[in-house]
């Protein structure tokens, strides 16, 4: 494969994709500039970025024989703004970028609201070369990614938490099997839903549709499991994953039972009721215990534990590409399953076990 091709591809999209989104929200200015300036304050930080969805929408619709950027572009920034939707309410509910006050709280998650709304927008004024169902279609499929999401933030703040560590306590079952949900809900319905508003848009076929949807999905799931691991990685590594400093461990501070965290509760009893008391109490962690932190994860086999499980994800949804003729669309939606392998998150936790390898068990502070 190609990474120039592939990168160049992605960039083009997210550089098409901005300029309807920005159609969009430069309407708020109307209604209240506080309002415009609180609505970007996430959209001008996803400018920074290549932009995952709206790619995974086009090549989902190339790979079934659509030939036309351009028709399918306010879709692409649709499957945008709602992601950065969930992004809007996320740091509302999970103390991030610099979201500290309850003000902020509040406009992030006002702003989330708009977002969403913003999508039904751009679905019923742009002209788009579709028939009026199809696009009910992908209106509905945007609603149900939307209600998903926000059960899978349910999940983070009600049910897959610190507080509810005895009900999983002795049943590692019974948490995997809300976990994987979570994964579902949160992030595979979601990527799934991009994957097939692609293939509707390009007319494929049912089996196609549905070999994408598959591709989607388990990518999501995949994509979220990884996600949380990269919550682990130590303060000291920001200029590779250029990550706010307070974003590193929030869900550790947080009390959000990943896999990752659940696994340490699991493996290293003696620290459980200290780590427990510190999370419940929001004591703040030094920067000794976080890196100790993430040394348990690498000493006890759970960073290679956590990249096994998103891996079989990557495996099952490469498995749903058979179907389809070799062509670039194919080995990019492939290649975008590599970060499951490896990627700058895997790479600092590759680090920290060469580090490892000179030291005894870490001897924790905490």
């Amino acid at each position: 494969m190609d990474k120039n091709i592939y990168f160049s591809r992605m960039k083009e999209t997210t550089e098409k994709v901005f300029p309807i989104i920005a159609k969009y929200t430069e309407r708020t200015k109307e209604l209240d500039s506080d309002l415009y300036r609180i609505l970007m304050f996430i959209i001008d930080k996803r400018k920074q970025s290549l932009l995952l969805r709206p790619f995974l929408t086009r090549l989902s619709f190339e790979i079934c024989g659509g030939n036309n950027l351009e028709t399918i572009l306010p879709a692409c920034a649709v499957s945008e703004l709602l992601n950065i939707s969930s992004y809007q309410a996320n740091v509302a509910f999970d103390n991030k970028l610099g979201i500290l006050s309850l003000n902020d709280k509040n406009s992030q998650f006002i702003a989330s609201i708009i977002t969403r709304e913003l999508c039904t927008d751009i679905l019923s004024e742009e002209e788009i070369d579709i028939d009026r169902e199809l696009v009910s279609n992908i209106t509905n499929l945007i609603s149900k990614s939307n209600k998903f999401i926000y059960v899978a933030q349910h999940y983070d703040l009600n049910v897959l938490t610190t507080d509810n560590l005895n009900k999983y306590a002795n049943d590692e079952n019974l948490f995997m099997e809300d976990y994987i949900k979570r994964c579902f809900y949160g992030s595979g319905i979601f990527n799934g839903d991009c994957t097939q508003i692609g293939a509707l848009l390009s007319g494929a076929k049912y089996d196609q549709i549905e070999a994408l949807r598959s591709f989607g999905e388990n990518y999501g799931i995949g994509l979220q499991i990884m996600n949380d691991l990269a919550d682990f990685i130590p303060p000291g590594n920001d200029n590779i994953i250029h990550r706010y400093l307070q974003d590193q461990f929030s869900d550790l501070r947080n009390g959000r039972l990943t896999l990752s965290l659940y696994k340490i509760l699991k493996t290293r009893k003696a620290i459980t009721n200290r780590l427990l008391e510190k999370i419940t109490n929001k004591e703040q962690f030094t920067a000794k215990e976080l890196d100790e932190i993430t040394r348990m994860l690498v000493e006890e086999g759970i960073v290679d534990s956590v990249k096994s499980l998103a891996t079989n994800y990557a495996k099952k949804a490469n498995a749903s590409l058979d179907i389809f003729p070799d062509s670039d669309s194919k080995k990019f939606l492939s290649a975008m399953t590599s970060i499951f392998y490896g990627n700058k998150y895997l790479k600092c936790f590759s680090e920290i076990t060469e580090k490892c390898n000179n030291y005894t068990k870490a001897a924790v502070s905490f």
